[in-house]
């Protein structure tokens, strides 16, 4: 298992307020009593911290929020902030990455104004989450939780966040940069749809008829030193044959 963090800043008069908003948004679906978010469907437990208004937040979230396309009024709102919540629970496969995101959007219903993944650097606005959370399918899991175009400027891209969902981030070096998106994007889809088992030195490719590439593992993650970003499952290597 690993732990997923997220970070939902929202406008509340204090922290009572919180609490009956959570409740009242949700219908007693979820519950908030002490530190903790409880899922009374399926009797989840989350860690719930919430801290005071931080300006750095929204800095943070202009950052991780390029990649999403925020908005500048999106992030105007979230500068608007009162409170900041952070939801912590463990992960590490589909259900449990599913449930979160579901607890979060809760979070959202009851006056969140957007989301931060802290374990893979990605931010959402509360309408894009709830398009991913409302109708849910499985296959959203990968675009709520993985960032996959971060470059080292040097030909080699990468993938982070596929731990909160229990899988190997990729690698890929030597491509252009987009081409590199594509294919890891289109590697890490696969392995949620089709659920396969792979091993070192089997092959992929994104077509029939497109180049191959060999799967190897890579023994040195780029983010192997950062608590939040090292995925604890390792890292597969996609290289050009």
């Amino acid at each position: 298992m690993t732990e997923s963090i997220l970070c939902i800043p929202g406008k509340w008069k204090d922290r009572n307020d919180i609490m009956l908003s959570i409740v009242d948004s949700n219908k007693g679906k979820y519950i908030f009593a002490g530190l903790v978010l409880f899922d009374t469907e399926r009797e989840k437990a989350y860690e719930l911290l919430i801290e005071e208004r931080d300006v750095q937040v929204n800095t943070a979230f202009r950052f991780a929020g390029a990649v999403t396309e925020m908005k500048n009024e999106e992030f105007e709102q979230i500068d608007q902030h009162t409170f900041v919540i952070y939801l912590k629970g463990e992960t590490g496969d589909l259900e449990s990455a599913a449930a979160i995101a579901k607890a979060t959007g809760a979070l959202l219903k009851a006056g969140g104004l957007g989301v931060k993944v802290e374990t893979s650097g990605k931010a959402f606005s509360k309408e894009a989450w709830m398009e991913l959370v409302e109708p849910f399918e499985e296959g959203n899991l990968y675009e709520l939780f993985v960032l996959d175009c971060i470059s080292d400027g040097d030909e080699t891209v990468y993938s982070c966040g596929m731990h909160n969902l229990g899988f190997k981030d990729t690698i890929v070096s030597n491509e252009e940069f987009q081409k590199g998106v594509d294919l890891i994007r289109l590697f890490g889809c696969y392995q949620l749809a089709d659920k396969p088992t792979i091993e070192a030195g089997q092959t992929f490719s994104m077509t029939a008829d497109a180049p191959r590439y060999r799967i190897k593992i890579e023994d040195h993650q780029p983010n192997e030193d950062h608590e939040r970003f090292r995925n604890p499952y390792g890292m597969w290597r996609l290289e050009k044959l």
